[in-house]
């Protein structure tokens, strides 16, 4: 009996000690749910695909036969191989993960992590303001 308090007491102190809180996506200001948690693999962060792309309006299409997925945002289009080399994508639990670096930098966004607080900051840039006076293009 003992041996099972002992066991119950250093279960408790491991979740503590090496308990880590799960990380969280925020978006524009506002938390992005998704079903699986963002992993650290290797050193990186990777961020599940789908849930990020469409929280900061890209639209995600899988391709089976080349094993790719293609983001989309407005013109931009970026292709995400699935495999193991520098910035590919990974499947993982059914989903795929990309590395968050890769990610931000081919859609334009802004990043920042928040390591204490395992929180990753992704925003857009702001859009260009037109400036009084210069309007369109010469005529």
């Amino acid at each position: 009996m003992h041996k099972f308090w002992a066991l119950c007491a250093l279960a408790s102190m491991a979740s503590t000690v090496f308990g880590l809180a799960p990380i969280k996506i925020i978006t524009n200001g506002r938390e992005v749910k998704t079903e699986q948690p963002p992993r650290m693999l290797e050193g990186k962060l990777y961020l599940p695909l789908r849930a990020t792309a469409e929280a900061v309006g890209a639209k995600v299409d899988w391709q089976a036969k080349p094993r790719q997925v293609v983001v989309c945002k407005g013109k931009l289009c970026v292709p995400v191989t699935i495999g193991r080399g520098p910035g590919q994508g990974r499947l993982i639990a059914g989903r795929i993960f990309l590395p968050l670096r890769t990610f931000a930098q081919q859609m334009g966004l802004s990043v920042n992590w928040k390591h204490k607080q395992r929180v990753v900051i992704i925003n857009q840039p702001p859009s260009p303001k037109p400036v009084p006076g210069l309007g369109g293009p010469p005529q």
